[in-house]
């Protein structure tokens, strides 16, 4: 009566598709959102309902813990735009196709950690893949998750080099060094570094 109505996680029409919250935080953005839109035929292609909310990306969020963010304010948004859409006092926006954008499904390896990246992509793709895939790097045959990392100013490691030195694990990227916090081994419990 009323036709489909999706709650999409991204401020349409950008990040269209599967992965629009981990694409948020991989492309740096400063806010994540949700929009409401009634389905039709494409892929999120649909006219919007109600003008998009937005909440900010803070600097630790995770594909985990900003989806569990966007489902409160989706739940606030939907609760009060229903009674609207009922009595029929919805106006509708068409997406303007200019200003689409894409996202693809994130697949197992896209967490395989390239150190030819610069550590700012580094440091937000471990941050997107939590909950999963995780972003993991390969040791003499074992794998290795990263589930959290900073940034440093220094660069004294070339990619992929490993350092452990006071009690502090690093390595080296495109451009400067990646601190890593807190690691989980093949088969074994997160632990601290």
């Amino acid at each position: 009566q009323y036709g489909f109505i999706n709650i999409h996680g991204s401020i349409l029409p950008k990040y269209r598709g599967a992965s629009p919250i981990s694409e948020a935080i991989i492309s740096g953005d400063k806010e994540a959102g949700i929009t409401l839109m009634k389905m039709d035929s494409g892929m999120d292609t649909g006219d919007i309902i109600n003008r998009p909310a937005s909440i900010k990306i803070e600097e630790d969020d995770t594909t985990q813990s900003l989806t569990d963010k966007l489902a409160v304010l989706s739940g606030k948004i939907i609760s009060e735009t229903l009674p609207d859409i009922i009595a029929g006092n919805i106006l509708l926006t068409r997406q303007d196709e200019n200003l689409a954008t894409y996202c693809k499904k994130v697949t197992k390896e896209n967490g395989h950690i390239n150190w030819q990246e610069k550590a700012e992509n580094i440091e937000r793709k471990i941050r997107a893949y939590i909950p999963w895939p995780k972003s993991y790097i390969n040791i003499n045959g074992h794998k290795y998750q990263i589930l959290e990392a900073k940034v440093l100013t220094t660069r004294n490691l070339t990619p992929g080099q490993i350092s452990a030195k006071n009690k502090m694990l690093t390595i080296g990227t495109f451009d400067y060094d990646l601190k890593i916090s807190s690691i989980r081994p093949e088969n074994k419990k997160t632990i601290s570094v």
